[in-house]
């Protein structure tokens, strides 16, 4: 298994931050290798994308959501992944972002990947992303998808 974290301040508010994150059908506007995410149930995610460049499906389930502070999900078929990302405040409506992923890397190149560090390149680019996506001018407020407690 391999542990790899990344973070980020955003210039918003935490509430929005995580209303947008909690807009899963957005992410593949910000996350690299996702093509498309949609719910199949209000805690259970089925995702579109590529790994090493071979299009793969897998399903998510979202373990925790703490409004605004925490949401922790892992993979429960396809790619053995689990990650948490955290909100928090750092003044003046700011937010300081912080993904941890832990992958199973179940190919040579993706164990490779891991080791050069190729996987905390793509997280600090896909927050990146996040953020220019998050702190452009007229973009809407996002809404919280509801997630069952």
């Amino acid at each position: 298994m391999v542990h790899v974290e990344a973070s980020i301040e955003v210039n918003a508010t935490r509430e929005n931050v995580y209303g947008l994150w909690t807009r899963f059908e957005d992410l593949p506007r910000f996350m690299t290798g996702i093509d498309e995410v949609w719910p199949v149930t209000n805690r259970r995610l089925r995702v579109l994308g590529k790994v090493a460049g071979k299009p793969r499906r897998w399903s998510v389930q979202v373990m925790e959501d703490m409004p605004y502070e925490r949401i922790a999900w892992q993979s429960v078929d396809g790619i053995p992944i689990a990650g948490t990302i955290h909100f928090t405040d750092s003044g003046q409506n700011k937010t300081r972002v912080l993904l941890r992923l832990d992958v199973d890397p179940t190919t040579w190149m993706g164990k490779a990947g891991a080791n050069l560090g190729l996987l905390k390149y793509r997280m600090n680019t896909d927050l990146r992303r996040f953020k220019e996506y998050m702190e452009t001018p007229g973009r809407m407020e996002p809404k919280r998808n509801e997630l069952a407690h």
